[in-house]
């Protein structure tokens, strides 16, 4: 499968559980865009550019990448949703941001 199929393969999978487990057969107008997200966004973009970064800075790099994610996620909901920063997420963050740092000094000092 490539990234533009996986939704559509996903989407057929799960739509008998859906019959079975909803009361509503037709969205709701309040979760259409939410479903437009994350079939869009979340599926086909993310999957996308996922695979781009991989082609532009290797697997080893966009692997690293992903452990920023909790800390991208605790700055976008300080940003848009207007939470608190708490002293959980700036330990989180040295934590995250120091074993990144320790992975390329011992692969660096390995070269």
């Amino acid at each position: 499968f490539n990234y533009a199929t996986k939704p559509f393969v996903a989407s057929v999978l799960l739509f008998p559980l859906m019959l079975v487990t909803s009361e509503s057969y037709i969205p709701s107008t309040e979760s259409i865009p939410l479903i437009v997200y994350a079939v869009f966004f979340l599926s086909i973009i993310s999957t996308y550019l996922w695979k781009k970064a991989i082609d532009m800075i290797g697997a080893m790099k966009t692997s690293l990448s992903m452990n920023f994610m909790p800390v991208i996620a605790a700055m976008l909901s300080y940003i848009i949703l207007g939470e608190d920063i708490e002293s959980y997420h700036v330990i989180g963050t040295v934590i995250i941001i120091s074993g990144l740092v320790a992975i390329n000094l011992t692969r660096y000092k390995k070269s």
